[in-house]
């Protein structure tokens, strides 16, 4: 859908923005090699279960020595002085005294923080899988806030499978999880193409932040803009933009919303909507402006066209050109100024030997009665190159000459109309019958005409 295209170059950025937000990053969880994508409910089965074996693990402390190192290689990590961080961190972990699981879990802890600082991604996400691999022996909230980590950073890491099946495994042990996760699925399922299970978790979001009466955010409907797009779900896309556009009206929004009410043939909406865009000043680029004009030119509007590329052209946010001048100039005529979009016409062919351009100009000069100039305009654009709509341009031609009293020229023209009309696969029955309806009118006039000059004469005395 060429004219819908939605930017869908955030997907990356939505998952950062979340990462930002979060307290410097921790982790933990289970073995990532041994994961499959598993559905929230089958997880949720044992969600009591595995709440009530996390409170049997074993409970360790932290050295005094191990603590103090630790303390300093964070210290030193903060300043981004990250190799001597990790020579801390290496010598704490070599040295001769056994380490219990709490102080390994914080130490690979620390490794896979240091190591996103540099983004470091593969030795962030195994330094995390060994924090990890301490859960039955650390606090259970260490285990998730290490998964809920890890599956984020296997979203930056584009390894969409598994960071799915850890948000999933997170949601059926955390108790009372907020809205982002859910999103954060979501998005995993957008990125794995299943839209259905995407859009299921996104919805789910959405209930939980209305149920704790949280703000929406922009990235959320986002998120639901895209999934019923790609469901082709175009009134539930409408419905997410308007809601967009009445919290975060940003041009972007109103113009796909513009947009999306051509599509659905909300004609009159999607006027009505961008030229309230035009009138706060939104639409600020050339292109912008010039498919503004074109959609009130589209819906009959064509004064609001031309005076809408009049003042973009005087204020230049329009540049003079071909085709910006050619549509002002259809838009005078269509809102019946011949006179006004002759001016703008000759203008245009004073800068460019077009056929068209000549084809044009000559359908204004007749338009006001300027018959020398339009054949001239017309002989014009038969010595161009790439000459299109002959029939038209016979048409045009005989016309003029006809009204010229050059009834033999005339005949001549509306000859080689029907030649053409009938060499064309589209509309030649029609432009057949018209050039034969017009060579017998130009013979009738013609043989009128001649009548008329001889009772002249008669009257006058003198033979013709």
């Amino acid at each position: 859908m060429s004219k819908t295209a939605l930017h869908l170059s955030w997907s990356k950025s939505f998952v950062i923005a979340i990462l930002l937000g979060l307290l410097p990053l921790v982790s933990g969880g289970t073995l990532i090699a041994t994961l499959t994508l598993v559905s929230h409910d089958a997880f949720a089965q044992n969600a009591k279960e595995k709440k009530a074996a996390a409170k049997k693990r074993k409970s360790y402390g932290i050295g005094t020595k191990v603590y103090d190192q630790l303390s300093k290689a964070q210290t030193v990590a903060e300043n981004k002085q990250y190799a001597q961080a990790v020579a801390i961190l290496d010598e704490l972990r070599t040295g001769r005294r056994e380490l219990n699981p709490y102080e390994k879990a914080n130490i690979w802890n620390l490794y896979g923080y240091i190591y996103y600082s540099q983004e470091q991604f593969a030795k962030s996400i195994e330094a995390y899988r060994k924090v990890i691999a301490q859960k039955d022996n650390i606090p259970l909230q260490i285990e998730l806030n290490a998964t809920y980590t890890l599956a984020q950073l296997y979203f930056v890491t584009d390894n969409y499978k598994l960071a799915v099946s850890l948000l999933e495994k997170w949601l059926s042990i955390s108790e009372n999880p907020g809205a982002n996760p859910y999103f954060l699925i979501a998005q995993g399922y957008y990125q794995l193409k299943d839209y259905d299970a995407a859009l299921t978790s996104a919805l789910r979001g959405m209930r939980v932040a209305r149920e704790r009466d949280l703000q929406p955010q922009e990235n959320w409907y986002l998120l639901l803009r895209v999934l019923y797009y790609e469901k082709k779900n175009y009134p539930k896309v409408i419905e997410t933009l308007r809601i967009l556009v009445n919290i975060w009206p940003k041009k972007e929004y109103w113009v796909q919303l513009a947009n999306f009410y051509a599509e659905v043939n909300k004609n009159k909406e999607q006027v009505s909507l961008m030229s309230s865009a035009h009138t706060l000043k939104m639409l600020t680029k050339e292109n912008e402006l010039i498919n503004m004009a074109s959609i009130f030119l589209n819906h009959d509007l064509p004064y609001y066209a031309a005076r809408l590329l009049e003042r973009g052209l005087s204020e230049k946010k329009i540049t003079p050109s071909e085709k910006s001048m050619h549509l002002l100039a259809t838009a005078w005529r269509v809102a019946h100024e011949p006179k006004k979009a002759l001016v703008v016409m000759e203008q245009i062919a004073q800068k460019t030997d077009s056929s068209d351009i000549y084809h044009a100009l000559a359908g204004l000069y007749l338009d006001t009665y300027k018959y020398s100039k339009a054949l001239e305009a017309t002989q014009k654009a038969f010595q161009q190159k790439n000459v299109r709509k002959e029939t038209d341009l016979w048409m045009l031609q005989g016309i003029a000459e006809f009204n010229l009293k050059k009834f033999d020229a005339a005949r001549k023209s509306f000859s080689q109309m029907l030649k053409a009309a009938q060499l064309q696969k589209k509309r030649r029955k029609k432009f057949t019958s018209v050039a034969r309806n017009w060579l017998q009118y130009v013979q009738s006039e013609q043989k009128r005409h001649k009548e008329l000059q001889n009772n002249l004469a008669s009257l006058r005395g003198v033979n013709p």
